[in-house]
């Protein structure tokens, strides 16, 4: 149906202005979309140091097994696990619902989560690779050796939800106007200033008790795939995202 003149501006309204450089997304003027969108992200934040501390326990034996792990992650009822933590947070009678933009209905939110999940299980070996069992299931991965290792490697695994968190935060500063411009938010993340998510992240994994590292770019992954996912949480702006009525 063709768009009246009415409503191809308010489409052209909702047209935001783009994170830029390597970040996905859009910067929305909507207050109730911003908040939504700040909301999921700092939600998915919370969630991958959710999974990553089932992978933690896991680590460490308090988990006996992948299914256990998996339980810890999604398959426990009402808000026992990493998802239905999220879910309270950002599910369809959560209290952000009414304020999310299209383009970020509940569907949308509850695959974020997926995303995440798929991305953490499927790189685990990217933190846990010392050993020779593996770690089963849908992890990548395998079982630390010993206490010494799995001290070394849960380190490095709590740094990288702290950096996942950290650029989440940057993210939230280009969106509220803290941050200028693209330049200032890549300077948040991985700039040379001892506060950025690099350089916090850095000092952490060098002070693990075992090094080298499973994967000394680990955090450049972080970043990007942070970054990517970006554009699925501030998508307001974006045609697909504006009202057309």
């Amino acid at each position: 149906m063709p768009v009246g003149t009415r409503g191809m501006r308010k489409w052209r309204d909702r047209i935001q202005t783009p994170f830029g450089g390597d970040d996905g997304g859009f910067v929305t003027s909507d207050k109730g979309f911003a908040k939504c969108e700040n909301s999921v992200a700092k939600s998915l934040g919370k969630a991958a140091a959710c999974i990553l501390g089932c992978h933690k326990k896991r680590a460490k034996g308090s988990l006996a097994d992948d299914t256990a792990e998996d339980n810890c992650e999604n398959n426990l009822p009402a808000a026992a696990d990493c998802k239905g933590k999220y879910d309270a947070v950002t599910g369809n009678s959560s209290k952000i619902n009414a304020s999310c933009p299209p383009c970020l209905d509940s569907t949308t939110r509850a695959n974020l989560f997926d995303t995440v999940e798929s991305l953490i299980d499927s790189n685990n070996d990217k933190i846990y690779c010392a050993g020779a069992t593996p770690w089963g299931g849908d992890d990548t991965g395998v079982l630390p050796p010993d206490k010494a290792t799995a001290k070394c490697e849960t380190a490095v695994g709590k740094a990288a939800a702290k950096a996942i968190a950290c650029i989440i935060k940057c993210h939230k500063g280009r969106q509220s106007g803290k941050f200028a411009d693209d330049t200032a938010e890549d300077n948040c993340e991985s700039g040379p200033d001892p506060k950025s998510c690099k350089s916090k992240y850095v000092k952490a994994a060098a002070a693990a008790p075992c090094p080298p590292q499973c994967d000394p770019g680990f955090f450049a992954f972080i970043e990007t795939n942070v970054d990517t996912v970006n554009g699925s949480v501030y998508c307001a702006g974006s045609p697909s995202g504006a009202f057309l009525d």
